[in-house]
């Protein structure tokens, strides 16, 4: 019985964890077409693109993910591509950390514009989409240990 509700509370995360990609990558596309300076500059972490550049490849790759995510059955591939993209997300995070960017980051899109957040909002948000996207890779890779059987424990598919 507590398996299978920590069963339900992981697949919850790796769909609450889909949506929220789809939902940041559609309000950074959004973003994107924007008119404003910002989006010529290079970006303070990848100094080779522009922030257009990044923030619509950012998109796209998140939407990737979140379908990926929905469409294959393996647990332990859900799992590793969501380690993946936190990882990529760590790394910027720390690397807008020590560039101290002139602007926000758009890590989340247009809702940033439109929901009036300070810098410190911004942060605190995309930090806790990273817990939630690691706490859902956990899970996966957990899911998977259950359904095959290891540690003695039997799960649900």
């Amino acid at each position: 019985m507590a398996l299978a509700i920590l069963m339900r509370f992981w697949s919850t995360m790796m769909h609450a964890s889909a949506a929220i990609l789809l939902l940041t990558g559609g309000s950074k596309l959004y973003e994107a077409t924007q008119q404003h300076p910002y989006f010529r500059e290079p970006d303070s972490v990848v100094p080779f693109m522009s922030n257009r550049g990044l923030i619509v490849t950012a998109a796209f790759v998140e939407m990737g993910v979140a379908v990926y995510l929905l469409a294959t059955p393996s647990y332990r591939k859900r799992g590793l591509t969501l380690i993946w993209l936190s990882s990529l997300i760590l790394i910027y995070k720390v690397g807008i950390h020590f560039t101290r960017p002139v602007y926000p980051c758009s890590c989340l899109g247009v809702f940033s514009r439109w929901l009036k957040l300070s810098w410190g909002q911004i942060n605190s948000i995309t930090w806790l989409i990273l817990l939630v996207l690691a706490t859902a890779s956990i899970g996966c890779l957990f899911q998977e240990e259950v359904n095959n059987g290891r540690h003695g424990m039997t799960g649900v598919k």
